[in-house]
C-alpha cells in the first residue's frame, strides 16, 4: 500500500548537549528516546524490506475498481487534542474573559462555533496545532499509497473530525467528504456523560465537507444510551460497526477513530484470538497507538482474509512517534 522507495540510514543526529542516540550517554540519559529509536529502527527495517513500487503502475488518481485487485482499509486514530491535563485553564480563561484565548502556541489558533460554547469543548476538545501538523503529515504519507482513499469514515468526536478535515485538504483526492459514524466513538466509560457533539450544520460551518446522505450504523441517540458500557461491550461494538462499514463501503477506506478503536477492530479482521487488555493496559493505549497512528490492512483478491499491509511512513521526533506498537497489536 506504500509507494515509497527504499530509505537510507536511520541514524539520528545529536540531541541536547551533543549526545546522539548511539552514545553510551544517551542510552542512560534518555530512556524515552531509546524507545523512540527502537521504534524508528523497526520502521526502517519494515520499509527497506518492501519492494520498490513502479509509480507508473500505481498512479495516485482515479479510484475506479480497475485500479487495483483488492479492497484496502487504513484505520487510524485522531490527532493530539487539548487535554485538560496539559492545558488545565484553556476553557477557564475562555469562560472568564468571554472569548477564546490562545495562551500557548500549541493551542488552536481558532475554535469552531458550537452550542454550549467553552463548556462543550471540555468533553469534546479540538486538536492542537501539533495534532493538526501530524494529520497533515499523515496525509502526505497516504499520498504515497498505491491506491487512493475513496471514503473517509470517522468518529463524531471533534478531534477525529478535524483530523479528517486536515487529511482531506492535503491528501490530493478531489471530491472527498467525511461520513460521521457515532458507532466509532470512544469507550463511553471514560466519560462522565456522552459529549454533546457538534451538529452536522455546525461541522459544515467549520469548513468540513460531510456526506449528508450517509446513514449511520449507530445514531447519536443510541450512543447516549451506552453509559454503562463494559470493555467487552465496547470491543463488540467496534468490531460490529467496522464489519458493517466494510460491507457497505468499497475500495480504499480510511477509518478515523480512537486508540481503543484500533485495538478493538483490527484484531478480529486479522483472525487473531480475542484478547481484551486489562484495565491498566487500556489506560495506556495512547502510548501503544499514538496520536495519528495508522494500521493498514489489505484484503486478499478473493475478498476473504485480511492481512496487515505495508505501513504508512510514520512521523518520528525526539519526543514522539506516530508508529503503533505492532507487537502489542498482533499479540496472541
Amino acid at each position: 500500500m506504500l509507494t515509497s522507495s527504499k530509505t537510507g540510514s536511520s541514524q539520528c543526529t545529536s540531541i541536547d548537549e551533543g549526545a546522539t542516540f548511539d552514545t553510551d550517554e544517551s542510552r542512560t540519559k534518555y530512556p524515552k528516546r531509546r524507545s523512540l529509536r527502537k521504534r524508528s529502527k523497526g520502521v526502517h527495517e519494515e520499509v527497506t524490506q518492501m519492494p520498490t513500487p513502479d509509480p507508473a503502475t500505481f498512479p495516485f488518481s482515479g479510484g475506479s475498481r480497475r485500479d487495483y485487485h483488492a479492497p484496502r482499509r487504513a484505520c487510524g486514530s485522531g490527532g493530539e487534542f487539548c487535554l485538560l491535563l496539559v492545558f488545565p485553564t484553556w476553557t477557564r480563561l475562555w469562560l472568564r474573559y468571554g472569548n477564546y484565548v490562545q495562551y500557548d502556541l500549541n493551542l488552536p489558533t481558532t475554535v469552531p462555533k458550537r452550542r454550549g460554547g467553552a463548556k462543550a469543548f471540555e468533553a469534546d476538545p479540538p486538536i492542537t496545532e501539533y495534532g493538526r501538523s501530524s494529520a497533515q503529515l499523515a496525509a502526505k504519507a497516504m499520498r504515497r499509497m498505491k491506491h487512493p482513499v475513496t471514503a473517509i469514515v470517522c468518529s463524531p468526536a471533534l478531534r477525529c473530525i478535524q483530523t479528517a478535515q486536515e487529511i482531506m485538504r492535503d491528501i490530493g483526492v478531489p471530491g472527498l467528504s467525511v461520513r460521521i459514524e457515532p458507532g466509532l466513538f470512544d469507550w463511553t466509560k471514560w466519560y462522565a456523560a456522552c459529549p454533546n457533539f457538534m451538529t452536522d450544520e455546525e461541522i459544515e460551518e467549520a469548513g468540513v465537507k460531510i456526506q449528508s446522505e450517509y446513514t449511520p450504523i449507530m445514531t447519536r441517540q443510541q450512543l447516549q444510551l451506552l453509559r454503562g458500557e463494559t470493555k467487552h461491550d465496547y470491543y463488540r461494538r467496534a468490531q460490529d460497526v467496522i464489519a458493517r462499514i466494510l460491507t457497505i463501503t468499497h475500495n480504499t477506506i480510511l477509518v478515523i477513530g480512537h486508540a481503543i478503536t484500533l485495538d478493538a477492530s483490527v484484531r478480529p479482521l486479522l483472525g487473531l484470538p480475542k484478547d481484551i487488555p486489562a484495565f491498566r493496559q487500556l489506560d495506556r493505549l495512547a502510548d501503544l497507538y499514538p496520536y495519528c497512528a495508522a494500521v493498514v490492512l489489505d484484503q486478499t483478491e478473493d475478498g476473504g482474509q485480511w492481512v496487515v499491509g505495508s505501513p504508512l511512513l510514520p512521523t518520528t521526533s525526539a519526543d514522539a512517534s506516530t508508529k503503533h506498537d505492532t507487537k502489542f497489536l498482533l499479540r496472541s
